[in-house]
């Protein structure tokens, strides 16, 4: 029983994981956006990449802590930093360009 519950708990975390990537960059360029019209959305814009950096850091700290080693402090954020926006940004590329060229089941590598 303790398997099958941990195992729904795992799936649900890892949409969430799957997730927010995209949905980061979506807010990030959203407010990028509306910053050229709205001033206010560049405070919200550094509330966001702040709070962002901010568990990065935690993140690699808590590492760096656990396996005594200090580099794993700077490595670790730097690795999830690129990890986040590739993925982030790879989903809505292949969104947009999935939308305006839709892909061709039919042809054979």
């Amino acid at each position: 029983l303790l398997d099958r519950v941990r195992g729904q708990h795992t799936e649900k975390h890892r949409h969430a994981r799957q997730v927010l990537p995209p949905l980061f960059v979506l807010a990030g360029a959203g407010l990028a956006g509306l910053g050229l019209l709205w001033r206010a959305a560049w405070i919200l814009l550094g509330v966001q990449w702040g709070a962002y950096l901010a568990a990065l850091t935690g993140a690699g700290i808590v590492q760096a802590w656990r396996r005594s080693d200090p580099p794993l402090a700077v490595g670790v954020p730097l690795a999830l930093l690129t990890m986040h926006i590739s993925w982030g940004t790879a989903f809505w590329w292949g969104l947009a360009t999935s939308i305006v060229k839709p892909r061709d089941d039919n042809t054979s590598s």
